[in-house]
């Protein structure tokens, strides 16, 4: 009964190759494996480059930031509150498109309280940066306290403000005309009274005549 002992043996082997071709495929990604050190709402505050409140309102496809380079995501923010680092009310940010490379994954119509490094000239978010929902930031925010309302200086431009008025006596014309004006109102009563004057005058002559007739 030699044959069968060799066929099994056979089998044997042939399943621990394959298990250790299994392990052998799966060492490298565990190898890249995204690990993180626990940090404290200081710790992650004193790291970041900026720290705010954003509500995502576009999850960019993955592309690539280079040829050969790490391929990542681009994520449209709008600011909600800030604590440091964040100016204007919209901010991009970026992360790694896959999780094994520490990319967070951000999804639409959320807010964040977002801890971000600097990179390349622009904001980067990993899943190791203490970047989490705002509803799971209790304890973030009763370190951070209140943040600072965003401003978009283009929304209320600066308003000069009105030029002070110097005093100055009235024109001349303007005193001219009320003398005029004084002087017109007089010679009107003067010629009134003048009028009645007459008319008394003329009312006296009138009865002297009918007395004389008489």
């Amino acid at each position: 009964m030699p044959a069968p002992s060799r066929s099994r043996a056979a089998q044997s082997s042939g399943f621990a190759c394959i298990a250790i071709l299994a392990t052998l495929a799966a060492a490298p990604s565990r190898a890249h494996a995204c690990r993180c050190a626990p940090q404290s709402p200081q710790e992650a505050y004193d790291s970041a480059v900026a720290v705010f409140e954003g509500f995502v309102k576009e999850v960019g496809a993955s592309e690539s930031q280079a040829p050969g380079g790490a391929v990542r995501r681009k994520v449209q923010m709008e600011v909600v509150s800030g604590w440091k680092g964040a100016e204007g009310e919209d901010v991009t940010v970026f992360t790694a498109g896959d999780s094994a490379a520490c990319g967070y994954a951000f999804e639409v119509g959320r807010s964040y309280l977002v801890y971000a490094a600097a990179a390349d000239g622009g904001l980067v978010v990993t899943s190791c940066s203490r970047t989490r929902l705002m509803a799971d930031a209790s304890e973030d925010l009763e370190r951070l306290g209140m943040g600072a309302t965003p401003v978009d200086p283009k929304a209320n431009p600066p308003v000069d403000p009105p030029k002070a008025v110097k005093d100055e006596p009235p024109a001349r014309g303007g005193c001219a005309s009320c003398a005029i004006g004084g002087n017109a109102m007089t010679t009107g009563t003067a010629s009134w009274m003048a009028a009645i004057a007459i008319a008394i005058a003329a009312c006296v002559r009138i009865r002297r005549r009918l007395r004389r007739s008489s």
